[in-house]
């Protein structure tokens, strides 16, 4: 590519980029930020004149050739920890972050492209988690991320501060993988939420579900997939399904729960406040919505349940 796209200065315009922080999911704002990058000499303009045309080969080869001015000076050390990348128009809209140091994360928080970054996963060790999130939640992309995955890939669960999660006004939508969050504390705005406890990690599950309460959250996945032997105990499930974990739950997914879970689960919720309010219980493969209205009278008519073989 022509040198003169590594020298020529992006261009800025607030005012599009706050519109899509607003909506980072809206198309329509995309194709305008898309169509003002074109009537200017921006860089970029060649990247979405590419993409448009479905040459996305070139387009990469000129998203390299710009690193330095997207991605910023430690761009050599940054790239490489982009595990997962979704580029458009020469900004950063998801990606995956993972390496063992933080110090790239770093650089990812203060990169020119991560503007309106709107889906960020990190699986880092849980001795960074801490400065992990201080640099998310000062990042460039803080007011625009929306969709935020912790990953633990190591044994200890990474405890994430719930002030932390404060400090990103426009995040709905929350995964911890073998991570959980301080508490007590109470969390708002984030409105779907999946937790996915590890056979390590698992007794940091209890205290989590007792001491933590997501106030916006409506729809929740309990993922039991990584557990050798999924086994919990009702006193583990009853903060998930009497409404103080999540007290405005409109569905829920135990997904690989075991017949016993599903039986519990079944037992604890034909009691609690939050059955009136949902409409989903997916807990197997099998539709059991009659079977609930027999076994339990007019309790289950409005809700759909799912439930495993051998219920």
């Amino acid at each position: 590519m022509p040198d003169r796209f590594a020298s020529t200065p992006l261009s800025i315009n607030r005012e599009l980029e706050r519109a899509i922080a607003e909506a980072p999911y809206d198309e329509d704002r995309w194709i305008v930020l898309e169509d003002w990058l074109l009537e200017h000499e921006d860089p970029r303009a060649v990247i979405v004149r590419l993409e448009k045309v479905n040459r996305m080969r070139g387009a990469r080869r000129l998203l390299h050739h710009l690193h330095p001015q997207l991605l910023g000076e430690d761009h050599a050390t940054l790239a490489p920890a982009l595990y997962i990348a979704d580029w458009r128009a020469g900004y950063l809209r998801e990606c995956h972050f993972a390496a063992n140091e933080v110090d790239a994360l770093g650089s990812l928080c203060r990169a020119p492209a991560a503007t309106l970054l709107r889906c960020l996963t990190v699986s880092i060790p849980k001795a960074r988690v801490a400065t992990a999130m201080e640099q998310i939640a000062g990042g460039v992309f803080a007011d625009t991320l929306h969709d935020l995955t912790v990953s633990n890939v190591h044994v200890d669960a990474p405890i994430i501060s719930a002030s932390m999660l404060a400090a990103l006004p426009r995040l709905r939508r929350l995964a911890l993988r073998g991570a959980y969050v301080e508490g007590p504390a109470e969390i708002d705005r984030i409105t779907t939420l999946l937790v996915a406890p590890t056979r390590y990690d698992l007794p940091n599950l209890t205290p989590f579900l007792r001491d933590v309460r997501f106030a916006a959250v409506t729809d929740l996945l309990l993922d039991l997939t990584n557990l050798a032997e999924p086994t919990l105990e009702p006193s583990t499930l009853e903060p998930l399904l009497t409404g103080h974990f999540t007290p405005r739950l409109v569905r829920i997914e135990i997904r690989m729960a075991t017949p016993q879970i599903a039986r519990d689960t079944i037992r604890i919720l034909a009691t609690s406040a939050l059955l009136p309010q949902l409409c989903a219980a997916n807990l197997g493969g099998i539709d059991a919505s009659a079977r609930m209205r027999r076994d339990h009278g007019d309790v289950f008519d409005h809700l759909n349940v799912m439930i495993p073989d051998g219920y």
